[in-house]
């Protein structure tokens, strides 16, 4: 399809507030686009959208709740005239836990907000997008297809939203709506920052490769996201090199799940949290 000018463009981001969706909202608004912010914190939201442009606006809705969405949804439409690209950011991080023993409550949250709070975010805006054979991002994250021992919430339900938009591509093609899939790699936003201060996701870090652990900043992440949104491309990988393990995800994954389960310190890590999960769940 023809290359998407975002000129003159709407562009609606949830969790748009910071990070990552605000360094899209940036880029976006640099080429021209009038950027509706939706975040959870409306008051942020409205704060991160002055800066822009004076078309762009804030509000708030939790993507978990269906209603809330559709309300922002019909707002944007009313004040702006439509949505011509959405992209269904907002997300929750993980803290290291296990699905036996663990923080239950932190799961459901988990999933209510990364993988039930997009299917809103498509159920509320996709039909606004191909009303004028726009453009869907979906965000999922290379914990998709690595493995993630003490976050199964985070990346079954990043695994989950990236089959909902490679579904949705095909679905969307006949209208002329194209649809995208992101996967970023470790990003310089609260949201690691926060994951990076449990000791046990700490220590899988420092056991890593330096390439892999290195954080890339937000704004280039946003760049990067808002340049494969104008090619309308399928899928955005950030930073560049991880599409190489992702291409490869069919060997590496086998190979990396035998591999991982066999190490002692990984293992050690594994038994270190799930006491600290008992430990809890028997707190009063």
């Amino acid at each position: 399809m023809r290359r998407l000018d975002l000129s003159g463009r709407v562009v609606a981001i949830t969790g748009g507030a910071r990070g990552i969706g605000l360094a899209t909202g940036r880029a976006a608004a640099r080429r021209g686009a009038t950027i509706a912010v939706i975040d959870l914190d409306g008051e942020l939201a409205g704060r991160a959208a002055a800066e822009l442009g004076s078309a762009s606006f804030g509000l708030r809705a939790d993507v978990s709740n269906l209603e809330e969405l559709e309300h922002a949804v019909s707002v944007i439409v009313e004040r702006l005239g439509g949505i011509d690209v959405l992209v269904a950011n907002a997300g929750v991080g993980p803290w290291t836990t296990t699905v036996e023993v663990g923080d239950r409550e932190h799961q459901r949250r988990v999933l209510d907000v990364n993988l039930h709070g997009v299917w809103n975010t498509a159920w509320a805006g996709a039909s606004r997008v191909t009303a004028r054979h726009g453009h869907l991002v979906i965000v999922s994250s290379i914990a998709a297809f690595t493995l993630t021992p003490g976050w199964a919430a985070y990346a079954a339900s990043k695994a989950a939203v990236e089959q909902l938009a490679r579904s949705m591509r095909i679905e969307l093609a006949p209208v002329g709506t194209t649809v995208g899939v992101a996967h970023f790699g470790v990003i310089d936003t609260e949201l690691v920052r926060q994951f990076e201060a449990d000791p046990v996701a700490r220590a899988f870090e420092l056991r890593a490769p330096a390439l892999v652990s290195r954080a890339a900043s937000a704004e280039s992440a946003g760049e990067a996201l808002v340049r494969d949104i104008e090619r309308r491309r399928p899928r955005t990988i950030f930073p560049r090199w991880w599409a190489i393990p992702y291409a490869l995800r069919g060997v590496a994954g086998p190979v990396g799940d035998a591999l991982i389960v066999r190490d002692r310190r990984s293992l050690a890590l594994m038994a270190q949290t799930r006491a600290r999960d008992l430990e809890l769940e028997e707190a009063p």
